[in-house]
């Protein structure tokens, strides 16, 4: 059985900074018409940065939709044609304040592949330097590192319950199995 919805009229209702709503008419693959709501987002990068000492950044912050503090690997929206591992080296001295000497890229992952187009760049960095924190104006976060077993325990825990970062995670225990 195909499984292909066609896009029949597309419509946006909102253009934002980070995102482009849109409610679509699709035709569906038994040939019956139907709807979705699609949001356009440019896209991430999420960096897990090891120190020297084998722990890693994490970035407390607000985050408004939720109306809590979340705990996250450094992470950002790719600028708009930004090579996605430029966007990464940014995040991370951004955040941070630090830059790294050797990057990998463990790949993506999609946090909500039903209504959003948003892919999120996973990269593992290391040998880094510090340069100094700039964060953006409207960026309030405190900077913490921890090991792979403590933050492990904090998925387990339910402290982390960010996507990108259980994601990414899962990426690092994969790596690190195969070394």
């Amino acid at each position: 059985m195909k499984f292909k919805e066609k896009k029949l009229v597309s419509k946006t209702i909102y253009e934002g900074v980070v995102f482009t709503a849109k409610v679509d008419e699709i035709e569906l693959p038994n040939g019956k018409l139907s709807k979705r709501e699609v949001i356009e987002h440019i896209g991430g990068v999420c960096i897990a940065a090891k120190t020297k000492d084998n722990r890693y950044f994490i970035v407390e912050q607000y985050r408004y939709p939720h109306e809590r503090i979340f705990t996250e690997f450094p992470a950002g929206k790719k600028e708009k044609n930004e090579d996605p591992l430029l966007g990464a080296k940014r995040e991370l001295l951004e955040e941070t304040g630090y830059s790294a000497e050797h990057w990998e890229y463990l790949g993506s992952c999609i946090p909500t592949p039903a209504y959003d187009t948003e892919i999120i760049e996973l990269y593992y960095a290391s040998n880094l330097q510090f340069e100094g924190q700039d964060l953006d104006p409207e960026e309030f976060i405190t900077v913490k590192t921890y090991t792979l077993e403590e933050l492990e325990a904090m998925v387990i825990n339910h402290k982390i319950k960010d996507a990108k970062t259980i994601c990414l995670l899962y990426h690092l225990q994969l790596r690190t199995k195969t070394l």
